[in-house]
């Protein structure tokens, strides 16, 4: 019994590390990359919309393959800013515990002229942040890809 206690305790522990790494900081510094063009689109005025992301990781990280976050800013679908002070603060948080964060844009936008309709100019506001989203995502899966 205690030749198979011993493995079980050192497992644990063992397990105990690891699991840190994602939630407390085990890192210093984080590096921010700025401005990462993932893509284009036609907004909702007609215009082409550049659409960019920042992505933080932790300085120092040896880890090949990380969990990546993205956090997406509020703003219900008029306003808002990958860059506000608090998106900022949780892509560190985040980074500093071992995650690769990302915080992006995505087309706003809504025709309130249209108010007969509102909840049509919701929804295909909605699906403008949605299609965003899934563009950042396809930017992620094709590095992934190509570095792999």
């Amino acid at each position: 019994m205690k030749k198979i206690l011993l493995p079980l305790i050192l497992l644990s522990l063992f397990c105990r590390v690891q699991a840190q790494r994602y939630l407390t900081e085990v890192f210093d510094q984080v590096q921010m990359t700025p401005d990462i063009f993932y893509g284009q689109a036609l907004s909702a005025e007609d215009t082409i919309a550049n659409l960019a992301m920042d992505i933080f990781e932790p300085v120092g990280d040896t880890e090949e393959l990380r969990p990546l976050m993205v956090l997406v800013h509020g703003g219900s679908f008029v306003g808002g800013d990958r860059r506000d002070p608090l998106m900022m603060a949780v892509c560190e948080t985040f980074a500093k515990k071992g995650y690769v964060t990302v915080t992006m844009t995505y087309r706003l936008g809504i025709d309130y002229g249209n108010f007969l309709n509102l909840g049509d100019e919701l929804s295909r506001a909605t699906l403008r942040a949605v299609q965003d989203h899934n563009a950042a995502m396809r930017f992620f899966y094709k590095s992934a890809r190509d570095e792999g």
